[in-house]
């Protein structure tokens, strides 16, 4: 009996903890709940890590953001509201916060989409070489920071922390370039996840504004959602859904290898000596071969009803369970800004969020879903491409 004991106490204890699912609140909520911990004095720590645990039902839009950040005691309480906001970045805003507009009829949603296919085709895509200044911010759950002294990447490590959530790794600042609407982003061609037996899975090319709209035009499945201001702008959403064989998103898979040739020589030390006296030397090298697959993939337009100008995309894809990349997510915010003294709609903010599996070749079937988040900030918009260094 005793041995008993014993043996599940040791079982008991044995057993990993795993992590409390978030509490999903709305954001008049969480407000509420940041307002009671301004009035009781709750600590920095202990608010972000309350904040940590927190997961929103609607968009925590930017000027929410900002009335809660005044509330905030400290750094690490901020870095949780920021977050959140990324978090909830493709969901749609309170209710509260919607325009009070009737839906429009079937003639007026077609005429919307026509003017908005005949916007992108016809100025977006048109726009000259751009170049940006980039800021690059990249969070990510239970993981310490490896900055990149290369790039003059600055990190944050959770060693020591009082919040072990989603916290900022690393953030930098370069010259972004944006090519016919199309920004050319560094956040996919570097993130490279691990997989097993030698593989590296990426998605190398994030999906541009002319390649949604021709997916979702051919889907035929764009309805109309709601009316939502985004930038002070009363903005039509539709959303939309992309089967495989008309999406124009692919998945590409570097699979790793050696391809090895075998070389006759004289005989010599090492290698191989066959019964012709000739040493046989194999040389192998390493190199890439990427494999891609098409994906399915839904989303939502935000355009102006007026005038077609597509101010907000939100793309989200979910891949097959045993792929490294289980879930994508990429909302892109454009506006209109000043690129010396001409007026040009271009992006300003991305955010992408993925949920991936950690390759670990003791345990693969075990490794858990990581969250990455990355941010991205295009300011100081200038004609021409980013020159070079030799």
């Amino acid at each position: 009996m005793r041995r008993t004991a014993v043996f599940f106490i040791l079982f008991f204890f044995a057993i990993p903890v795993l992590p409390s699912p978030p509490v999903v609140v709305s954001v008049q909520t969480l407000i509420d709940q940041v307002k009671a911990a301004r009035k009781t004095g709750t600590s920095d720590g202990d608010l972000a890590l309350k904040l940590s645990q927190l997961e929103l039902s609607e968009e925590l839009t930017a000027g929410n953001s900002i009335a809660i950040l005044d509330l905030l005691p400290g750094p690490l309480s901020k870095e949780q509201l920021y977050v959140l906001e990324i978090r909830s970045a493709i969901l749609p805003p309170p209710a509260s916060d919607l325009p009070n507009l009737t839906q429009p009829d079937e003639t007026a949603r077609q005429a919307m989409l026509k003017r908005a296919e005949t916007y992108v085709a016809g100025t977006f895509a048109q726009l000259p070489p751009l170049t940006a200044q980039h800021l690059v911010a990249r969070f990510q759950d239970g993981m310490e920071a490896v900055p990149d002294p290369r790039r003059g990447q600055q990190g944050v490590s959770d060693r020591g922390s009082p919040n072990p959530g989603i916290r900022l790794i690393n953030r930098h600042l370069d010259t972004g370039e944006v090519n016919a609407g199309v920004e050319k982003s560094t956040v996919f061609t570097e993130t490279r996840l691990d997989a097993p037996n030698d593989t590296r899975v990426s998605i190398d090319t994030p999906l541009s504004l002319p390649t949604v709209i021709s997916d979702a035009v051919a889907s035929e499945t764009l309805k109309f959602v709601r009316w939502q201001t985004v930038q002070g702008r009363i903005l039509a959403v539709f959303s939309f859904a992309v089967e495989k064989r008309k999406s124009g998103l692919e998945l590409v898979y570097h699979q790793r290898t050696v391809q090895q040739k075998v070389v006759s020589t004289e005989p010599q030390i090492g290698g191989d000596v066959g019964y012709d006296g000739v040493t046989s030397t194999t040389v192998g090298h390493e190199v890439w071969l990427d494999f891609k697959h098409r994906q399915v993939y839904s989303g939502t337009l935000f355009l102006q009803s007026e005038t077609g100008v597509v101010f907000r995309v939100i793309t989200e894809v979910n891949f097959q369970p045993g792929d490294i990349l289980h879930r994508q997510t990429v909302r892109t915010d454009y506006a209109a800004v000043s690129v010396s003294g001409a007026i040009r709609v271009v992006p300003i903010h991305i955010f992408t969020a993925t949920d991936f599996v950690i390759y670990d070749a003791k345990s693969w079937a075990k490794s858990p879903v990581r969250q990455n988040f990355v941010t991205e900030d295009f300011t100081d918009y200038k004609f021409g491409t980013a020159q070079t260094t030799p």
